[in-house]
């Protein structure tokens, strides 16, 4: 219930008003100045200001608006542009996921990971080529046995092979 007396409006200084909105009084000062509305303090410093929190928190809401309806109208009216511009924001961020994985050591470079697989290729390769003679020592096939044995890991190693994969000189995949 109100009696006959005026209520008394409560003014913020601009450093109130800056810790009011959770911003740097430096953004207020460019508020001020891009059409805010405050009081000068009257026997106050110079350029010092006087803000009624209402009419500013009022001019900041529709300032808010009209940019929201600004953008809105910006992408309703070129939306390949904002496909475009969401499509390349997926990449930036993958690419950077990337590059932060490759930083953790997660990934490694294609050239390191084909140079060890090409050692352990060559080293199965050599391991299976031996079996043949290897039987023949252990007494597991007789030495006239040995080369049908070759023959057959030989047509194994072949049959691994990529197409057109280059052939050794000894008949087999490199």
């Amino acid at each position: 219930m109100t009696t006959g007396k005026a209520i008394r409006r409560h003014h913020v200084s601009l450093t109130e008003f800056a810790e009011l909105t959770g911003r740097h009084r430096t953004t207020v000062q460019a508020w001020i100045r891009a059409g805010m509305p405050v009081k000068r303090a009257r026997g106050g410093a110079r350029g010092a200001h006087v803000i009624d929190p209402g009419p500013a928190f009022r001019w900041l809401l529709e300032r808010t608006e009209a940019a929201c309806e600004e953008r809105i109208a910006a992408l309703t009216a070129n939306p390949d542009a904002s496909l475009a511009r969401a499509r390349k924001l997926a990449a930036e961020a993958d690419l950077a996921e990337l590059e932060r994985d490759r930083q953790r050591d997660h990934l490694l470079p294609v050239d390191d990971v084909e140079a060890r697989w090409m050692q352990v290729a060559v080293a199965v390769r050599e391991a299976v080529l031996a079996i043949a003679g290897v039987a023949v020592q252990a007494g597991i096939i007789r030495p006239d046995q040995e080369a049908t044995l070759d023959d057959l890991c030989r047509s194994a190693l072949l049959s691994l092979a990529p197409q057109g994969a280059p052939q050794t000189d000894l008949g087999g995949p490199l």
